[in-house]
This record gives structure tokens, C-alpha cells and sequence, in this order.
């Protein structure tokens, strides 16, 4: 297991089972009912919807009771109404920013192929410079009464690694 992968998610790794093979759909069980890429296009989807503020959209990527952490604050927002706030302050305050997700790392939490754990890299660019990156750790499921069937988040634990000061 990744050194960093084990550093950032003790909480996580007791149920992780067997890594998902570079997002080929035969990692997951045979008759699975969504592929991986889906679960990897509602990830990047938080940041879409963060620089372009669609508060509504956001919100949709996540089940009802869904929380984020942002561990540099303590603060963790719950449920689809604190997420909508969420995203349109991440909007205001990083407004002309671009987010981008990358280095996923997606494993399997359950035996029908409906649950997973994804960990991967993210960074803030403003005005072709650096102002922030870090890491996600997340849980998403497989949401089988929305149509077609589509990956939502349980949650996600924001880490920063490093933020540019202040000027």
C-alpha cells in the first residue's frame, strides 16, 4: 500500500479490499451495474461544478446525508443544503481559478462492485500559478434509483498539502 495512501486514510484502509486494475471495467465484478469511469467522472465533476458555480449540480453528485471534511478548517458541511453553500463559497473565494483532479486511485469496497474508495491528488491554479493542492480521500456508491444508475459521493476528507500565503 502507498505510504501517503496509508498516511492519510488509517480510517479508511480496515475495509479497502482489492485495488481496482486502471479503471478497466473487469476490476469490478462480472454484472456490475456501473463502470469505474463513471465513479472517476462525478470526481472531476466537483470541480466542474466549483469554478463554474453550479451550486445544483454539485449538490447532485452527493447522496442526501453526504458530507465533506476540509481538515484545514475542522469544518465538515452534511447533506445536499450545506454542499449548495459549500460550492458557492469555494466559488466566490477562488473566482477565476481552475481546479483539477488527478491520480486517482480507485479501490473496491464492496463485493458487487457498488462501493468504492478513491484517493487522488488536486490542485487550485490561479493566473497560471500554484495557490493551493492536496489530496482527496473519498467514498462514492452506486445511486441505483437515479437513471441510469450514477456514482455519488458518501464523502470526502479535503487535505492540504500546501496553500500560497497570503499576500
Amino acid at each position: 500500500m502507498h505510504r501517503l495512501y496509508r498516511s492519510l486514510a488509517p480510517s479508511v484502509r480496515p475495509g479497502l479490499k482489492r485495488p481496482l486494475a486502471r479503471f478497466s471495467s473487469g476490476a469490478f465484478p462480472s454484472g456490475s451495474i456501473v463502470d469505474p469511469i463513471g465513479a472517476v467522472s462525478t470526481i472531476n465533476d466537483f470541480f466542474i461544478c466549483v469554478d463554474t458555480g453550479d451550486t445544483e449540480r454539485f449538490a447532485s453528485l452527493h447522496r442526501p446525508d453526504a458530507t465533506v471534511t476540509i481538515l484545514k478548517t475542522g469544518k465538515t458541511f452534511t447533506g445536499r443544503d450545506e454542499l449548495q453553500s459549500l460550492c458557492s463559497f469555494l466559488h466566490t473565494t477562488f473566482a477565476g481559478s481552475m481546479h483539477f483532479e488527478s491520480n486517482h486511485v480507485l479501490t473496491n469496497l464492496s463485493e458487487d462492485g457498488t462501493s468504492i474508495s478513491n484517493l487522488s491528488y488536486w490542485s487550485c491554479i490561479k493566473e497560471g500559478q500554484m495557490v493551493s493542492c492536496g489530496s482527496h480521500v473519498d467514498k462514492l456508491a452506486v445511486d441505483t434509483e437515479s437513471q441510469p444508475p450514477a456514482w455519488r459521493f458518501v464523502s470526502r476528507e479535503v487535505h492540504h498539502s500546501w496553500a500560497k500565503p497570503a499576500e
